[in-house]
């Protein structure tokens, strides 16, 4: 983020990628965890040194969204093997703990990226937006 904070011209955008993981612990998941709380830091560190040349920083915090990452995370958790790819409905686990019952999709995740990089966002820095379907509230 430094060199691209070096060549950014004014009233631009960054979005870092976070996780869930940002905002919450879990067990046996320590160390992602920290990396994430710091990629969190880190976005709202540069949001305050650059938004005075009208840069704005946030970070995207998903949940569980259906990737082979999340498949093969979700395998290895259960001992199997990794899941197949998704059906129309998503990856068939027990999604009790997400408010909506479900999964996210990569486009879900992707319109916001493209909103917080547009100018519909130009008030929002500096956050940690978390999109997990209710898991974290």
């Amino acid at each position: 983020m430094k060199a691209q904070l070096k060549v950014l011209s004014q009233d631009t955008a960054i979005v870092n990628a976070a996780s869930i993981a940002a905002v919450m612990g879990r067990d046996k998941n320590s160390s992602y965890s920290a990396s994430k709380h710091a990629v969190l830091g880190l976005t709202r560190s540069a949001a305050k040194e650059v938004g005075v040349k009208g840069i704005r920083v946030n970070a995207i915090c998903p949940g569980r969204i259906d990737t082979p990452m999340a498949r093969n995370a979700a395998a290895t958790a259960t001992g199997g093997t990794a899941a197949p790819p998704p059906s129309n409905t998503g990856f068939q686990g027990n999604f009790d703990f997400i408010a909506l019952r479900r999964e996210g999709r990569a486009e879900e995740v992707a319109k916001l990226i493209a909103f917080l990089l547009s100018d519909e966002s130009s008030y929002i820095s500096g956050q940690g937006i978390s999109i997990d379907g209710g898991w974290f509230c």
